[in-house]
């Protein structure tokens, strides 16, 4: 397999799924190659079999001027790579940062690196898996909407079914983050690169670490972009994301709300708005829970106030036209994001979204969460945890029932310890203050389990996934980085994150104009 050559050639726009992406690389013109990497399917027996997996490199913008490859990752598990290059190369080529100087060195970063992309095992057109269930069972519905019993045993049924199918996969066993760390390896080596230098985010931190307990030797410059905690195991990872995101609305969104009193109409008491949220009834909590959207910090208040106003002007169990009749003929909801934000929450009280793991996605989500780490307790256990943490965290979507891993019938990896973890610099990590999806406090226990390593936390934002991120104290840092080596003196410092709600501006005058076209 290490002696194999990858034969480049121009990429098919059809292995990009969004037609953003295919758009992106339709604009780098040859600058984009793709290749087929063979890797073994089981690396303890190399012989045996074999897989296929896709590559997509954008060459560096001056190739006299190149100083190596980035291998990327955009997280998961389960995400399907190859337009992790054709976006960051867009973005560097954009260079939308606040000086001209951050500019110049997120430029010099694409024209000094070739930029890589893969498609894990288990995901893309060339080694899917697929674990399929054998008979068709109705989706259960979120617990957040539906705590019931006869709901909580559906839940469970089709967590073990989906162990079962993917039980029956001989490629299963085989989708897991060491076999993926060790086909980095392979690529590293196929690209003649000596070290790897590598961009991970959220899982992709995950994996990083775990490239680099396994090859100490062979790890280059590496950030992890929203890490994950890796001293613990997935079950810690997800039930994680639950109070995080309490923590946000609670300490970010609320306060925002009531910052901008004329903008919003909620008043300027912190205090009265918690408690008029937490007054709510069951089923708008559930609706809210599923409806966040945290990439638009204003429309979330906008929901916050569409809540409000159905509270108080409908009873609980309003039937859905009485709801929309309400919202066609309130002035509380003259507002068209407040109406739309409305809308959304009577869709969802009324037709709850349901749990679906049946996807590609979700197939190599589970595999490597099963495989990586497995899980403990027993279905009861997490049905009085999920029961708990509704109780406590209403607002956050509780996805803890179905857990697939209780039914796996595989033997858990564990990631090598931190202390073997080495790389050519101190790693670097970057987090929001409030990220509701790889929180920060499990950032500084990774931070605290590797060796000099580096954090930037950036305040009062919670964004997910950040590089690059628009300002110059984080771009010119992280590129100065890959650059020449400079790491942050410190082993925490913080970069000023973005104002709440500037970016939604734009986005609302654009709602009213689509209010008055339609």
């Amino acid at each position: 397999f290490r002696q194999q050559g990858l034969e480049w050639t121009a990429c098919d726009a059809s292995a990009l799924e969004h037609p953003d992406d295919q758009y992106e690389l339709a604009q780098l013109g040859q600058r984009a190659q793709c290749a087929l990497m063979r890797v073994p399917l089981d690396y303890a027996n190399p012989a045996a079999a074999e897989l296929q997996i896709e590559v997509l490199k954008v060459v560096a913008g001056q190739p006299a001027q190149r100083r190596g490859a980035i291998v990327l990752n955009p997280g998961g598990p389960g995400g399907e790579g190859l337009s992790s290059a054709t976006a960051l190369a867009a973005k560097l080529a954009a260079a939308d940062a606040d000086t001209d100087e951050a500019r110049g060195l997120l430029q010099e970063l694409a024209r000094r690196h070739d930029l890589v992309a893969f498609s894990p095992r288990g995901t893309g057109r060339h080694s899917p898996l697929d674990c399929t269930l054998a008979q068709t069972l109705p989706l259960p519905t979120n617990f957040n909407a539906d705590g019931s019993p006869d709901n909580v045993r559906d839940t469970q049924r089709y967590a073990q079914q989906l162990a079962q199918a993917c039980a029956a996969n001989p490629l299963t066993p085989h989708i897991h983050t060491e076999a993926t760390a060790r086909d980095m390896d392979l690529l590293r080596g196929l690209l003649n690169e000596d070290k790897l230098n590598y961009i991970g985010s959220s899982y992709g931190s995950w994996l990083g670490a775990w490239y680099a307990a396994l090859f100490p030797e062979r790890a280059g410059r590496m950030l992890f972009d929203s890490a994950t905690d890796i001293t613990g195991g997935f079950d810690e990872l997800m039930y994680a994301q639950i109070p995080a995101t309490a923590q946000l609305i609670d300490e970010s969104l609320l306060p925002h709300a009531i910052a901008n009193p004329g903008k919003f109409g909620l008043g300027t008491d912190l205090a009265g708005l918690r408690q008029r949220l937490f007054a709510l009834p069951a089923s708008l909590k559930a609706a809210l829970a599923r409806d966040w959207d945290f990439d638009e910090f204003d429309s979330d208040v906008y929901a916050i106030s569409a809540a409000l106003a159905l509270n108080d002007l409908l009873s609980p169990d309003a039937r859905r036209e009485e709801m929309n009749a309400v919202i066609d003929a309130s002035p509380r909801f003259s507002h068209p994001q407040v109406a739309n934000r409305a809308r959304g929450l009577v869709s969802q009280r009324f037709s709850p979204m349901s749990v679906d793991r049946h996807s590609k996605e979700q197939f190599v989500h589970w595999s490597v969460r099963c495989n990586d780490t497995g899980t403990t307790g027993t279905e009861q256990s997490w049905v009085d945890r999920a029961k708990a943490a509704l109780a406590r965290y209403p607002f956050s979507e509780i996805d803890l029932v179905g857990n697939p891993c209780l039914y796996w019938n595989a033997a858990p990896r564990k990631m090598p310890a931190a202390a073997q973890i080495r790389s050519e610099l101190p790693v670097l990590l970057l987090q929001s203050e409030y990220d509701p999806l790889t929180p920060l406090e499990g950032a500084r226990r990774t931070l605290a389990a590797l060796p000099d390593a580096r954090l930037i936390v950036l305040e009062k934002a919670h964004e997910h996934g950040l590089f690059p991120y628009g300002t110059a104290c984080v771009d010119s840092q992280i590129a100065r980085y890959f650059l020449d080596g400079t790491v942050p003196a410190q082993s925490i410092s913080s970069c000023a994150g973005k104002a709440l709600g500037a970016e939604n501006d734009e986005d609302e005058d654009d709602d009213e104009d689509d209010e008055e076209d339609a």
